[in-house]
C-alpha cells in the first residue's frame, strides 16, 4: 500500500489526534458526551496515517554512486548525514505509529463492536450490509446487535481508558520527530539551493 505524501499524512493525522482527545476528556467530563459523538469520535480515532518524507532523489544519489559528482566534501557530507538522520526518526516514527495501531486495534476489535459503531455512524454502512451480499451479515434480514454500544459502559471501562491514554503518548512523539525532520530538509535545502543557484 503506498503511503501518503508526508504533508498530506501531517494534516490527515489531526482528525484522529483530536478525536482521541475527545474520548480522552470525556472520561473525566462530569456531563456524558451524546452517544453518538463518542461513537463518532471512536470511529474516527481508528487510524492513524504513516508517512515519510519524499526521499528519491538523496537516495538515487547514493546508490548509483552520482553523490561522488558533487564536488563539495561538506555538501556530500551533509546529503548521507540528512538520510542516516531521516532513517532513525522514521524508526521512531514507524514505532509510534505501531503504538496507535496496538492500542486503536483493542479499542476497535476488543472494547466495541467495530460493525456496531460504524453502522452507528455511517447509516449507509448499514444499507450496504443489507443489500450487497458481499458484506459478511450473519443473517439475513432483522438481526440483533449481540454487543450494543454504550457510552456509559465505554466510558467507566479501564481498558478503554488505558487504550486511548496509550494512544495519546503516540501524537507528541510523532510532532516532534515530524519537526525534526522538516528542520533536517529545510537545513539541506539550504546548503543545496546557494549551490544550485549561485
Amino acid at each position: 500500500m503506498r503511503r501518503p505524501p508526508y504533508a498530506e499524512a501531517l494534516e490527515a493525522s489531526h482528525p484522529p489526534i483530536q478525536a482521541t482527545r475527545r474520548i480522552y476528556q470525556a472520561f473525566y467530563a462530569v456531563e456524558r458526551p451524546s452517544q453518538d459523538s463518542l461513537a463518532r469520535w471512536i470511529h474516527r480515532c481508528w487510524v492513524l496515517e504513516g508517512a515519510r518524507p519524499v526521499l528519491g532523489t538523496a537516495e538515487a544519489l547514493v546508490a548509483t554512486g552520482d553523490l561522488a559528482l558533487i564536488r563539495d566534501d561538506s555538501l556530500r557530507t551533509a546529503i548521507m548525514t540528512y538520510l542516516d538522520k531521516v532513517e532513525d526518526f522514521m524508526f521512531a516514527h514507524d514505532s509510534n505509529i505501531n503504538i496507535w495501531l496496538d492500542n486503536s486495534t483493542v479499542l476497535a476489535w476488543r472494547l466495541v463492536d467495530r460493525t456496531n459503531i460504524a453502522e452507528f455512524v455511517l447509516p449507509a454502512v448499514r444499507d450496504a450490509r443489507q443489500c450487497d451480499p458481499a458484506f459478511s451479515q450473519p443473517l439475513e434480514g432483522p438481526r440483533r446487535d449481540p454487543f450494543p454500544f454504550s457510552s456509559e459502559r465505554f466510558l467507566t471501562s479501564r481498558e478503554a481508558y488505558a487504550s486511548i491514554l496509550g494512544m495519546l503518548d503516540a501524537p507528541a512523539n510523532l510532532t516532534g520527530i515530524r519537526e525534526e525532520v522538516a528542520a533536517l530538509a529545510r537545513a539541506l535545502r539550504e546548503r543545496i539551493e546557494p549551490k544550485v543557484n549561485p
